[in-house]
């Protein structure tokens, strides 16, 4: 499959990029923001083989520990990726955080292709990748990164109606972190819309709205909704 001219651009930015952000990542301590929580989230994973029900380095008092209330995709992510490579490095956790950055970049522009045309695709992914907020968070090790990638995915499959596949991405999503509930409601919506048959003319007027309502309860739509809801 040939790549066009925009796309071979988006791919080096999204590789440089990641490229820059793997050595100032490396080059600090882990340290700021969430960045010592999650990585010692996925250090207890990695030690213990087994989803921690509480952080021991943090505690209400002398009786109690803080209890983890995350969600661990990420961090059995980075867990597993030391089991493979056979002990904990922070350059692994760095390189795990820019590999979701370069899909973002990536996811960016796929997303953007299907609602524009190659050039206001090719600035959509360079808006993402130039802005602070991207590299930041990729260094800091937040979440935020990884989820937006899967949301992107999600939709992106969602316009191209491969339902099957954007539910599976909208379960990672909701493993990655709680707030991609929000996304649901916005998903479904979608899902129905895109199944329904959308009457010419006024909508307001009794047969439109027989017609809508037809087609809302209609076998398609709602085959598609559990295609859609299912997997996640």
């Amino acid at each position: 499959m040939s790549v066009s001219r925009e796309g071979k651009i988006v791919l080096l930015v999204a590789l440089f990029g990641a490229s820059v952000i793997l050595f100032c990542g490396v080059s600090s301590d882990v340290y700021r923001g969430d960045e010592p929580y999650h990585y010692r989230v996925a250090s207890l994973i990695y030690e213990t083989k087994s989803r921690p029900v509480s952080d021991i380095r943090h505690h209400f008092s002398s009786l109690g520990h803080r209890p983890l209330s995350i969600e661990m995709l990420w961090h059995a992510g980075l867990a597993s990726l030391w089991w493979t490579a056979g002990g904990k490095s922070q350059i692994l956790a760095q390189l795990y955080q820019a590999t979701w950055y370069f899909f973002l970049v990536i996811a960016t522009y796929l997303l953007a292709k299907q609602i524009y045309d190659s050039k206001e695709s090719l600035y959509s992914a360079l808006i993402v990748a130039t802005i602070p907020a991207s590299s930041a968070y990729t260094i800091l090790l937040y979440t935020d990164i990884p989820v937006t990638v899967l949301s992107l995915f999600c939709f992106f499959f969602l316009i191209k109606r491969r339902y099957v596949v954007s539910g599976i991405f909208l379960g990672l999503m909701i493993l990655m972190k709680r707030n991609a509930y929000l996304f649901i409601p916005v998903a479904v919506f979608w899902v129905i819309y895109s199944s329904m048959e959308i009457p010419q003319g006024k909508i307001l007027t009794y047969e439109s709205l027989k017609t809508l309502l037809k087609s809302l309860l209609s076998r398609k739509c709602l085959i598609n909704i559990l295609l859609f809801l299912v997997p996640a």
